[in-house]
């Protein structure tokens, strides 16, 4: 199962919609702390940076022993700023909003396969 954390509900639904086209049992969670709540253990974990409550990066390194069993791909347009904390946190990968469908599905297979 994939999940997806972001506030924005256009990008949950997109996100969304193109996994489960491509077969992927998805859930999708407006924060974090919805999302901690939940008793899931996914496959992988898409992860918007910019969140109100806690940002990506936080939960990163809130919750480290979380990270190491599951990836997580921090989605954001400030790559740049936040790369190297980012990838040090434990992000196995960062994808840099607006990413198209073809770099989340490559992103994707490269960490839970297809």
């Amino acid at each position: 199962m994939i999940v997806v954390i972001d506030d924005e509900e256009a990008i949950r639904a997109s996100v969304r919609f193109l996994l489960r086209s491509l077969g992927h049992e998805v859930r999708s969670y407006a924060s974090p702390l919805l999302f901690l709540n939940d008793p899931i253990e996914p496959t992988l974990v898409l992860l918007d940076h910019l969140m109100p409550g806690m940002t990506g990066l936080h939960f990163l390194k809130e919750h480290p022993d979380f990270v190491e069993r599951v990836p997580v791909l921090l989605m954001t347009a400030y790559a740049t700023e936040i790369r190297e904390e980012a990838l040090a946190a434990g992000a196995r990968a960062i994808l840099v909003k607006p990413f198209s469908p073809s770099d989340l599905v490559d992103a994707i297979q490269e960490h839970v396969g297809s």
